[in-house]
């Protein structure tokens, strides 16, 4: 599946402009369902559920493109850069995960696991839609954002945000509503714009207390970071503890933990704590294991406090997952 994103502007006097948005090569509806949701004039709304198939490679071709905000629901992805600012780079993408980003002038690759279910939520804004809200004294816009609403077109950046139970359920209440007649189109764009302006929010806090001095990571300190990631992965029963581990990938405590946040857009024991509650997760809905084979198997040793855990993370009880054997 290709997508093809650009910013329309027929008078750049006024500097009004539209969001061409189209996918192409999409796969077959019976495996996917992609909604496209055009709320407001520069505000759109993007829900792709995509059921495993074969193909594990999107791409995308973005040439003045809107700001974009991103929620991953379900599936583990990773998203490539192929030029730019942002050339050789990539971020996984797994549930719970948030950014925005703004990557005018650019390609890349969207790269998934084939055998998992795949749901994101994405909204675009225009620099112009954006500009309505910021920019005066009590809502200055974050820094970041100064080039794009500036009307640069070299501007590239991509922000990873926390994940956080409140996204996560503002996200789950947009995708239970049905979407349809006037009441309900409102209580979507107030859901959108709660998360747009939660976002931005975040990444103005972010931006106060950013330390000073950052670490230098070069190309094979990332390397390191996804070996990080792998040993963290494979031993995530008994997980080494945090100097153990940046000792075996070969990286200092200070480089593993700003890496891992700059990679993988969160904490390591925070992904690690994901990965074993969406295995767990997995474990249930299978109907192979009860509650509390699922929760020794992926290394909690306290029944309730997997319980709190699972709910603060899908807004469910496990035993809400359990899929019943075949008879």
């Amino acid at each position: 599946m290709k997508y093809v994103i650009n910013l329309q502007t027929p008078d750049p006097a006024r500097r009004s402009a539209s969001i061409d948005y189209r996918l192409e090569d999409a796969p077959p509806a019976a495996r996917s369902v992609v909604e496209i949701w055009r709320l407001r004039p520069g505000l759109i709304l993007n829900v792709a559920r995509l059921a495993p198939h074969n193909v594990e490679r999107d791409v995308f071709d973005i040439d003045q493109g809107p700001v974009q905000f991103g929620f991953t629901v379900a599936g583990h992805n990773r998203c490539s850069y192929a030029n730019g600012r942002l050339a050789g780079q990539s971020h996984e993408l797994t549930p719970g995960c948030n950014s925005i980003f703004h990557l005018s002038k650019t390609k890349g690759n969207i790269d998934h696991a084939p055998d998992k279910d795949m749901c994101v939520v994405g909204v675009m804004a225009t620099p112009e839609f954006l500009g309505q809200y910021l920019g005066d004294a009590q809502s200055p816009p974050p820094k970041l954002l100064w080039p794009t609403l500036d009307g640069r077109a070299d501007s590239q950046f991509a922000w990873y945000g926390r994940p956080h139970p409140r996204k996560d359920a503002l996200v789950r209440e947009l995708l239970s509503h049905p979407h349809q007649g006037g009441l309900e189109r409102m209580r979507l764009e107030g859901l959108v714009l709660q998360l747009v302006g939660g976002q931005l929010a975040e990444l103005a806090m972010a931006e106060r207390q950013r330390p000073t001095a950052a670490p230098l990571l070069r190309g094979d300190d990332l390397e390191r970071v996804g070996l990080a990631r792998r040993i963290l992965l494979q031993r995530a029963e008994d997980p080494p503890s945090l100097r153990q581990l940046a000792r075996e990938a070969g990286l200092n405590e200070k480089k593993l933990k700003y890496g891992f946040r700059q990679v993988f857009g969160t904490s390591v024991f925070a992904y690690l704590r994901d990965h074993r509650l969406e295995t767990a997760k997995g474990l249930l809905e299978s109907g192979r294991m009860n509650v509390s084979e699922a929760a020794f198997c992926v290394g909690y040793a306290s029944l309730s406090h997997f319980s709190r855990a699972f709910k603060r993370r899908f807004g469910l009880n496990p035993s809400d997952c359990l899929q019943a054997p075949p008879l």
